[in-house]
């Protein structure tokens, strides 16, 4: 029996810029492959259909994951959902960037199913962080 749960990561590498600081896999191209991309992470998730495995947290880090679409964050969580037993509760992270993070797509992350959002330094200028 498994007593344990585990937490998933997800990773997004696309950026609109690369910031000197990072050094996370990324990449400021090939936005025209965002789709596929995002079908061989389901592939991947896939792979692990009737492993048992109990996930209480799914974190999608980058890279910038708020440059996905919400039904694109939609999807990848219920792939996971179809693959894992992800605990109703889970806590679903994105990371955002505050300069491509308006109030309405963070809130269609919400009814995506986030339940929370991460924001970084990655600007520290008020305006955009005022959100």
């Amino acid at each position: 029996m498994l007593t344990t749960s585990l937490a998933l990561y997800i990773h997004f590498p696309f950026c609109l810029s690369i910031c000197p600081y990072c050094d996370f896999d990324r990449q400021a191209t090939g936005f025209d492959r965002i789709d596929v991309y995002l079908e061989m992470v389901k592939s991947e998730l896939a792979r692990y259909t009737g492993a048992g495995e109990r996930v209480h947290s799914i974190f999608f880090g980058g890279g910038t994951p708020s440059l996905m679409q919400a039904a694109q964050l939609a999807a990848l969580i219920e792939a996971a959902r179809g693959t894992f037993d992800v605990e109703p509760d889970a806590e679903i992270t994105v990371e955002c960037n505050p300069d491509d993070a308006d109030l309405l797509k963070l809130r269609e992350f919400r009814a995506a199913g986030a339940t929370r959002l991460s924001f970084g330094v990655q600007s520290l200028d008020d305006r955009m962080l005022k959100l």
